[in-house]
């Protein structure tokens, strides 16, 4: 540990006169009460010498909005390059990562129709990249698969058929886009699911005749 030496040196010496007396005088007080401090460092500042305060949430949370520079293990110089992580920041930085679906269903009015299935972000936007998705059709919402008189892949890649005209896996275009037709064979009400990453998502559409 650092030692830290002081010498103090007196404002005023006193001496005494001819009549071997101290003769004060208010200059002589004066300097006697204001003697002179000097301090040597014995050797430099060891890291043990050097205390560590606690530091809240809200303290380091200014630092950081301030954009002011914290300092790390090992003399490491952390700077804030971004001035604050919001919850904002956080899910521009993974809104792509998350997929989800927006279904949107057209009636032809001919005993058809088509759903698009659009893959979109947690923001969103539309995703374009090409996703996996499987969709069904159904006659109640998020029913199990019920064959129909077509339901078939237009816009994308069809992967794998799981039931004729009821259950696909489909590869999106370059869009995130996929539409599906349905042909009920006359009017009528279906619902049509889709799922990516394990989220279900579904919409009704109503089949009108001519």
């Amino acid at each position: 540990m650092s030692t830290v030496n002081c010498t103090v040196v007196r404002g005023h010496t006193p001496t005494l006169d001819e009549n071997g007396e101290y003769q004060p005088t208010p200059t002589r007080l004066k300097l006697i009460a204001t003697p002179g401090v000097t301090i040597t460092l014995t050797d430099e500042i060891q890291a043990e010498d050097i205390k560590l305060t606690a530091v809240t949430k809200a303290e380091l949370n200014a630092d950081v909005v301030d954009g002011s520079t914290l300092v790390g293990g090992a003399g490491t110089a952390l700077s804030a390059k971004d001035k604050g992580i919001t919850i904002a920041k956080l899910a521009d930085a993974v809104q792509d990562l998350i997929a989800t679906i927006a279904l949107t269903g057209t009636d032809d009015k001919d005993n058809t129709g088509t759903m698009s299935i659009q893959v979109r972000d947690a923001a969103g936007n539309n995703l374009a990249q090409r996703s996996r998705v499987r969709t069904w059709i159904s006659t109640s919402d998020y029913g199990a698969p019920v064959a129909r008189t077509d339901f078939s892949v237009t816009t994308g890649t069809e992967l794998q058929e799981v039931e004729a005209n009821a259950d696909y896996e489909v590869i999106t275009d370059a869009t995130g886009k996929v539409v599906m037709n349905i042909d009920e064979g006359g009017a009528g009400t279906v619902y049509v699911m889709a799922e990516v990453n394990g989220r279900i998502y579904s919409a009704q559409l109503d089949i009108t005749a001519p």
